[in-house]
Order: structure tokens, then C-alpha cells, then sequence
């Protein structure tokens, strides 16, 4: 495992108890392909967006074709600039049918779209966050994927967070086990394959070179209103289900 302390960007590479170079990671055959095709993975959750006309929305896509021409770019599927969001609370995920993964107020045999329908009548009256400002974080995330981690601009955006967090898991019996340390981020790509040694090393060298243009030009990102999302994969997260991909 690869991983530079106090870096801005987490990434999850191969070790033997993982899995060969080469090998397909646990993203494929359940969000992916193993050629980087968006497979079937219907959930939902809450997320604000990044504008697509903002300075930090520029950055990110300038970091992905930067990415796209390393080595270890072709062992990654790249998410689409429309789908960069910051998600505020996972909720479920249809495939993900576990205690600990799902509502304690709803059976874990429910249909999504009743499990949708209801989640909605819960979470209609509550009042979501309609301006967030992160900046870039220094932690960590085990991901298979590459990442940008945030946090709150300042203690009074921490404890909206907080405690908006703590009303959607009040309302809607969702807890996961990292409900408590759950790392704000933004997902720019999957691995599909563990790397090879040379390519650790090139995203090693990525990773530097992007952690240092992260913290001079990345600044304040003021992200667009929290919402409800309905996703069918993960490729795009719409407000309604079969909303499509952003456009």
C-alpha cells in the first residue's frame, strides 16, 4: 500500500495480499467493467456539486488528463468532469443489502424504488446545506480509486456538517461504521488493475507533483446546494431515478 502522509490526494495501490500487478481490483465486476465500462450499481445519497465554470472544477479536469497520460492511467477508469461532486451522507445501495449498510427502519428485502420513495418522504422536510466551503484536507482514504480530500473552510461549516449528518442518520436509521470519520472528498477515478511497481512509482511522482499545485491554486470551493440523488451507476448522480448523465 502507497500511501504519502499528510498528502492531499489518496490513492489505494497493490500489495501482495491484494492482489498481482495487473490483476483486477474489487471495482471490477461490481461498478465497472474491466475495460472501464460503467456497470449497473443503483443507489442513492446526498451530494453537492461543483460548478462546472469554477476555478476548482478547472483544476480537477487539468489533474484527470494529467492522470490519463501516466503509466498508471491505463489501469484507471475516469469518472465524466459533469459527475465531480462532494458526497455529504451515503445513504444505501442496492447492492450493498447489509445491516450495517442500510436503513434500520426499512427491510433489507425492500425494492429501491420503495426504499427511494420513502427515504424522500423522510428527508422532504429537513433543511439541506445550501452553501459549503471546503478546502483541500491533509488525511487519508482507503479507496481503490484517486481521490481529492476536503474539509470545512472554518468550525462553523464543520458543525453544519456535523450536525446535518447527524439529522439525516437520525431520520433515516442509516449509520455506517465510518459514520463518524467519514473523509469529504472528490472522486475523480476508479482502479480497475493493481499496479505495477513502475507505475506506484510514477503515481508517487503524480502525487507530489499535484499535492503542491493543489495547495497554491486549489483555494476556497464554495460547492453548489446539497441535494437528494438517485444514481443507476457512477458515472452521474441525478436528482431523479433515470435522470441520465449531467449534462
Amino acid at each position: 500500500m502507497l500511501r504519502i502522509i499528510g498528502s492531499n490526494l489518496w490513492y489505494f495501490s497493490q500489495m501482495t495480499q491484494f492482489g498481482s500487478p495487473g490483476a483486477p481490483t474489487p471495482s471490477v465486476g461490481t461498478k465497472f467493467e474491466s475495460d472501464g465500462g460503467a456497470r449497473s450499481f443503483p443507489g442513492n445519497s446526498i451530494v453537492s456539486n461543483l460548478a462546472q465554470q469554477s476555478t476548482q472544477h478547472e483544476l480537477l479536469c487539468r489533474m484527470q488528463d494529467d492522470a490519463k497520460r501516466e503509466s498508471f492511467g491505463e489501469s484507471l477508469t475516469f469518472l465524466p468532469p459533469s459527475s465531480f461532486h462532494m458526497t455529504l451522507f451515503d445513504l444505501v445501495c442496492d447492492q450493498i443489502r447489509q445491516p450495517e449498510h442500510w436503513s434500520s427502519k426499512i427491510g433489507l428485502d425492500a425494492p429501491l424504488s420503495e426504499v427511494d420513495a420513502q427515504l424522500a418522504r423522510w428527508l422532504e422536510p429537513l433543511s439541506f446545506p445550501q452553501r459549503l466551503s471546503m478546502k483541500v484536507d491533509c488525511a487519508g482514504r482507503l479507496e481503490i480509486g484517486l481521490h481529492v480530500l476536503l474539509e470545512p473552510i472554518d468550525n462553523e461549516v464543520e458543525r453544519e456538517l456535523r450536525n446535518f449528518r447527524e439529522a439525516i442518520s437520525r431520520t433515516t436509521g442509516i449509520r455506517h461504521p465510518d459514520h463518524e470519520t467519514y473523509p469529504f472528498h472528490i472522486t475523480l477515478a476508479y482502479m480497475l488493475r493493481y499496479l505495477t511497481v513502475t507505475q506506484q512509482r510514477d503515481l508517487q511522482r503524480f502525487v507530489s507533483r499535484w499535492d503542491a499545485t493543489l495547495a497554491e491554486s486549489f483555494g476556497v470551493l464554495d460547492l453548489e446546494p446539497a441535494q437528494l440523488v438517485f444514481f443507476d451507476d457512477m458515472l452521474a448522480f441525478p436528482s431523479e431515478r433515470g435522470g441520465g448523465r449531467l449534462a
